[in-house]
């Protein structure tokens, strides 16, 4: 069929299931600039979605009050990658210049984090 693009049905099975993205992290372990859905009691799924946003070396707002089950995006538009770490609960990787990393808090708390690269950089989550 010229003119015409064609995607076969398992694919678009996987496409519809994947809720439309090729391309994520499910693990939490890595960025990615569809984002990445971190531990704390589970994957992402739908709900509330959060952006601190990564600019001049500090996380802004920090700190950010959420219910449980709300997905964190951290979104960088600073010069430089930079890290989201809480040691032993997650660890970004870098996430490059205009790259985005997401996880979900399903438990109570409260979760401070730094960016290893720049260790002056840190923020807090606090999930109430």
């Amino acid at each position: 069929m010229a003119g015409r693009w064609y995607l076969p049905a398992r694919f678009a099975l996987a496409l519809v299931l994947s809720g439309g993205m090729l391309a994520c992290s499910s693990d939490g372990t890595g960025p990615s600039q569809n984002g990445g859905n971190g531990g704390n009691g589970g994957g992402g799924g739908g709900g509330t979605v959060r952006t601190i946003t990564i600019t001049d070396f500090s996380f802004s707002p920090s700190p950010v009050t959420v219910e449980p089950g709300t997905q964190v995006r951290w979104q960088n538009n600073g010069p430089s990658p930079h890290t989201t770490t809480a040691a032993g609960l997650w660890d970004s990787g870098a996430v490059p210049v205009n790259g985005t990393f997401t996880r979900t808090f399903s438990a109570t708390g409260t979760f401070n984090y730094v960016c290893t690269l720049h260790p002056g950089m840190a923020g807090q989550i606090v999930v109430e």
